[in-house]
Parts: C-alpha cells; structure tokens; sequence
C-alpha cells in the first residue's frame, strides 16, 4: 500500500517530539524527513514560486552568515570558541532543518498538497497520542521501559520537558482554527475537547513558559479577533485599547518582581543567569558576523549553548541572523494578523523563542510551517473600513488562497 507524504509528514511530527526513541542524532522522525526531502530535491523548481520559501530562504541566510562567523572565529578573533564536535553537530542540525523547510515549502507549492488537512491530522493524531500517554501517567511513571513523567511533570518519552510543551503549547490554538473549519457539533465539540486537553497537557509538563504563552496566546487571539470584526479602519482604536488593557494587567501586580522569581526558581544554581549574561558579552564582541555554528559560552571547563533562540543567531551569525530571523516571524505574523488562533499558536513559538532555543527543533519549524502555509480566507488586504470579508477562519468566507 503507498503511503502518502503528507501521512508520512505526520508520522514525523507525532514521532518527533519523543527524543528518547532516538537513535543517536537520527530517530524515525528524521528518516521519514530526509526520504521526502530526497524525493523532492530530485524534482525540478519553479523559480516563480521560490519567493514563498521564506522558511528555505531564511536557513540559507542562516546557514550562510554562521558559516563567515565560523571563519572569523577561526581564523580572526583571538579568543577562539567552541569544539570541532559541537560545530559538526548544529550544522548538520541546521542543514537538516534547511532540507525540511525545502520539503515542506515545495510540497506546499509544486504539488497537490494539502496543508488544511494537514494540520488537521498532525492536530488530531499528536494530541491524540498525548492525550493516551498522559492518561497512562496517572497510572504508571513509565510506559515500555521510558518515562512518563519528570517528578510530578508530564514529560514523555522526552530527554527534556521543553522538548514536549513547545510542541504542545501552539497545539490548543491549532485546534481551534481546525475546529472553526469543521462541519457539524459533535465534530466541532470534540475538536475543542482536544484543544482544552492540549492546554492542560502544556502546563501539566511544568514549563513557566507554557503556561506564560496560554495566557499571552488567549490575548494575542482576542486581540486579533477583534480587530476582524471591527476591521482594519479601527486598527488605531483597537491597539490603544488591548494596550490599555495590557498597561492595566501589568500595573495590577508587581510583574517585574514575580517575572525575576519565577526566573529565579526556574534558573537552577544561576545558570541560565550566567549563560544569557555571557552570551550577550560574547555576542557584543563578535557582533557583525558572530562565531558560526556550535556552543561558544564557556562554563565550568565545557562550552555551552545560550539557550535562548535570538542569542543563539546573535552569537552564531551575528546582528544580520538576528534581523533575520525577526524579520522571519514578523512576515509570518503578518501573514496571520486576521488569522486569531494562528496568531496565537505563534504567539507561543515566539515566547518560547525568547525563553528557550527553537532553531534546532524540527516540530517547531513543522509548526511555523503549518502557520505560514495554512490556507487563510482573510487577509489584511481583505478587510475594509467597518467591513469583514468572508470570515477570518479556514473554511469559512471567501475560497482560500
């Protein structure tokens, strides 16, 4: 029986997140990726069609930045950083992040492919096979000899707790667009079931900043729906209020003292302190072309990596991969400005961006994928003054583009 690439795809998100069924740097995930990605780059490109790879287009950039901060880190700078190691590894994770966003983005493009659909089956079956595992928790720690759980948190199958709630955390508002595209009560129940457990799931895994990106994707999502239903005109209207609403949560309680402790319980014996410190000392010495791939902060004897995805670029491919992968999640996110539940579920990716490193992991980029490409039935340039067009949720309104 032939299997399609799109179920394949599937398989891949679902598998990917369960870093312990790896082998090594490769796991089944990874396979499924790179047979697609073979079959794709043996088959012809429409250039025409190329400036919608802004993912490929921003791993080539990428890649090629870090590779002048590799040179002047070898070769210029004085206080050379990182191991031949460590340099092996992130670029060949960045290459293999590279073939995945060209996968991905020519499937979309050159063929019949159809990116509703699948977000709807990597939705269903990855919250599906979440939910089994997390109902199995209350039951047992671990499951065929692999864990379930980190003390009281779930986190299965996973070498790292982050590794599973940034793949949960935008999975609630994915399931909410596929739920606004879906026919019928029952159906449309079931999906927000599964949202709301997708939710719970990210906060049970013990994340500060899963649960930090529920409360900012619910407002970025009513921030968003509100500016579709009043329309482009109010946009001026609608900023000042959601920023009054914002300046009134902020100056509620004392954010700034509960934002330093909740970093503080979190940043065990002041690591990540002093990784975020040092990395932005070393990024400010290196700053226009950075030090190339690899762990560049020296601690305790062993270089280490920032942590934290925008010192990362800053200090692999300078100020210039910094910029660009701004510039990479603002086009996204005007991409889904009318979009609400899209917009959320990369509210999340970037909170998770800002707090942890996402450049490597393939679920996040599966992700960003699903937000770029998924069919939109309103855009900006849809809505007029006091006026929406269609509706702003896939499946709704005018034909998706």
């Amino acid at each position: 029986m032939k299997v399609s690439k799109e179920k394949l795809l599937v398989a891949a998100m679902v598998i990917a997140p369960f870093t312990l069924l790896r082998f090594g740097f490769m796991g089944v995930a990874e396979v499924l990726v790179l047979i697609i990605f073979l079959g794709q780059a043996l088959r012809g490109l429409k250039r025409s069609q190329f400036r919608q790879f802004l993912l490929t287009k921003f791993w080539l950039l990428y890649l090629a930045l870090s590779m002048i901060g590799l040179a002047a880190n070898q070769f210029v700078y004085s206080n050379q950083t990182g191991t031949s190691r460590q340099i092996s590894f992130d670029t060949a994770a960045y290459l293999f992040i590279l073939f995945a966003c060209y996968s991905f983005e020519r499937l979309a493009t050159h063929s019949a492919f159809d990116v509703k659909r699948f977000a709807r089956d990597v939705f269903v079956w990855s919250t599906s096979a979440f939910l089994i595992l997390f109902v199995a928790s209350f039951f047992t720690p671990s499951l065929f000899g692999l864990p379930l759980k980190y003390y009281d948190y779930f986190v299965p199958w996973a070498e790292n707790l982050h590794q599973i709630s940034m793949t949960l955390v935008p999975l609630p508002f994915l399931g909410i667009a596929v739920m606004a595209g879906a026919k019928g009560v029952v159906k449309k129940s079931v999906l927000l079931a599964m949202s709301v457990m997708a939710g719970v799931m990210a906060v049970r895994t013990g994340s500060s900043k899963a649960l930090l990106a529920m409360y900012i994707g619910v407002f970025v999502m009513a921030y968003s729906y509100a500016l579709v239903r009043l329309g482009k005109s109010r946009l001026v209207q609608v900023n000042l209020a959601f920023g009054a609403l914002a300046l009134l949560i902020v100056a509620s309680a004392d954010w700034v003292r509960i934002s330093e402790r909740l970093f503080e319980e979190n940043d065990v014996g002041g690591v990540r302190n002093y990784l975020y410190g040092h990395a932005l000392d070393l990024g400010l010495e290196s700053l226009m072309v950075g030090r190339g791939p690899g762990a560049h902060i020296l601690f305790q004897g062993a270089y280490m990596d920032a942590h934290q995805s925008f010192l990362t670029a800053l200090l692999q491919a300078g100020l210039f991969g910094v910029i660009a992968f701004v510039v990479l999640l603002i086009r996204i996110g005007r991409r889904v400005l009318y979009n609400p539940p899209l917009l959320a579920a990369l509210s999340g990716l970037v909170i998770y961006a800002a707090g942890g490193d996402i450049l490597r992991r393939l679920p996040a980029w599966i992700m960003l994928f699903i937000i770029l490409h998924y069919p939109r039935s309103a855009s900006p340039a849809a809505i007029r003054p006091g006026k929406v067009t269609g509706s702003v949720f896939p499946g709704h309104g005018s034909p998706s583009r």
